[in-house]
């Protein structure tokens, strides 16, 4: 099944409506850093887009992955969750966040 076929009209309005927003955003007030991670093959969103985000964000980061298109936290996973662990362990403040669930779901 795609996902488009999962995500009603409205849904895809909706996000239509957001995404034409996004030239209005303020992104020179986004201070907290960003990880901007593409496919080196994305046709939707191109790696150049990633890179002109990236620029108007005063604090991100860009990995593109060669080889992969739009989904690469589904193609390349592994290096996905990578890439977003030392991120978070090293770009973030204070201890990672820790969840309840993760004990008892992992216990059993």
């Amino acid at each position: 099944m795609k996902i488009r076929d999962l995500v009603s009209p409205y849904g895809w309005f909706h996000f239509f409506g957001t995404y034409l927003r996004m030239p209005q955003m303020r992104t020179e007030r986004m201070t907290m850093p960003f990880l901007l991670v593409s496919g080196g093959e994305d046709m939707v969103a191109a790696p150049s887009d990633a890179k002109a985000l990236a620029t108007s964000l005063p604090d991100a980061s860009v990995h593109v992955l060669p080889c992969h298109g739009h989904f690469p936290m589904v193609t390349a996973a592994e290096e996905f969750a990578d890439l977003t662990n030392t991120f978070l362990r090293t770009r973030l403040p204070g201890p990672p966040p820790r969840s309840p669930h993760l004990t008892m779901e992992h216990n059993r």
